[in-house]
């Protein structure tokens, strides 16, 4: 079952890595932490349903973009969770429906099973076009923690930086102050803060809600936009 979703994850990797432009990507910062730590070779799967930021606004004449995601996750160890997700949502301005996916780990850093319990999740994404034209990568590292929990809810919250670019061949067009962008490059940077709950159902079945906040500058533009963008679905770890 590894070797088939690694397989899996590569086999998406060649797919997405041809070039391409569009006005504005739309990219998935929430977190949806597992309802709880998974153990060994434990696997979970999740879908959900929100808005998701868009990373030129002004061009895309929208903030969010209306989408879905789907997310598996599997334990390698006890400490260690390796996940692979697809988002799409509309891409707007007439550029069709904006793709992508992304690779996470979980590491744990501590083996508590109660209380406050502390992870780091590293993550680096491709977005696309409707075409599977690769048009962005971006990485982030945040600080993840599942708060004490209650007899139905499972809250958590986590807070890292990111940061994103564009291939060499994309040929956007500059809002900014000259042709070549505010410092000739394609790229920009972030911070997210992800607050978010599990409600359980039954078993290891559960509803999650998450509201991401993302500050997030465009250096290419030479702007600054403050997103929330709101998400809700449903998981299952088996």
């Amino acid at each position: 079952m590894i070797r088939f979703w690694m397989a899996g994850l590569w086999a998406a990797f060649i797919l997405f890595a041809v070039v391409g432009c569009s006005t504005s990507n739309v990219y998935d910062p929430s977190l949806t932490l597992p309802a709880s730590p998974l153990k060994n070779r434990q696997m979970q799967v999740q879908a959900t349903g929100g808005f998701y930021p868009q990373t030129r606004p002004r061009e895309a004449d929208q903030a969010l973009s209306l989408g879905f995601s789907g997310t598996m996750r599997i334990a390698a160890t006890p400490w260690l969770t390796l996940q692979g997700r697809y988002w799409a949502a509309d891409a707007a301005s007439g550029d069709g429906l904006s793709q992508g996916i992304s690779v996470s780990t979980i590491v744990r850093l501590d083996s508590d099973s109660t209380g406050f319990r502390w992870s780091i999740v590293p993550s680096f994404g491709w977005t696309t076009n409707q075409s599977f034209e690769l048009e962005g990568k971006g990485t982030s590292l945040i600080l993840a923690a599942w708060l004490p929990s209650t007899e139905m809810f499972q809250p958590y919250v986590g807070i890292g930086p990111a940061y994103g670019w564009s291939p060499e061949s994309s040929s956007y067009t500059n809002t900014g102050t000259d042709s070549t962008g505010t410092d000739g490059s394609r790229n920009g940077w972030g911070a997210i803060l992800n607050v978010g709950t599990h409600c359980n159902i039954v078993g290891d079945l559960s509803v999650v809600g998450e509201l991401t906040t993302v500050l997030q500058v465009n250096l290419y533009d030479g702007v600054a936009h403050i997103i929330f963008s709101p998400i809700i679905g449903i998981a299952y770890a088996f």
